[in-house]
């Protein structure tokens, strides 16, 4: 792994932009590197993520919600992969209600047991 890769964190900014900035802020607060990634489906992130998906997959526009979601899917895992792969991230966090919580955690599952 690269030196001092970063906690990769999860999230929907759209409607946990608070909350997602609050564990950016708790990780860095210790001396750790935090890399913010925005997989939220219906607006654009309350602060500037670090990765912003929902800018990226602007093509989505009259896609069913169930559509959004998927595509996003398929994007962030493989990016979270390769983050990891790369070096770049150790370890990832989310916060979410439903929708949220199953993207965060279908993303999240793509690394090995135990990162």
């Amino acid at each position: 792994m690269k030196k001092n890769p970063a906690i990769a964190i999860v999230g929907t900014f759209d409607s946990k932009g608070e909350e997602h900035l609050f564990l950016k802020h708790s990780i860095e607060r210790r001396g750790l590197r935090a890399m913010t990634i925005n997989v939220g489906t219906k607006s654009a992130p309350t602060f500037p993520p670090d990765i912003d998906l929902f800018e990226q997959l602007r093509t989505r526009k009259g896609m069913s919600r169930d559509q959004a979601i998927q595509a996003t899917l398929v994007r962030a895992r493989a990016l979270i992969r390769e983050l990891y792969d790369q070096g770049k991230i150790c370890g990832a966090i989310s916060a979410g209600g439903g929708t949220g919580t199953h993207l965060g955690t279908s993303i999240i599952r793509v690394l090995p047991l135990g990162v």
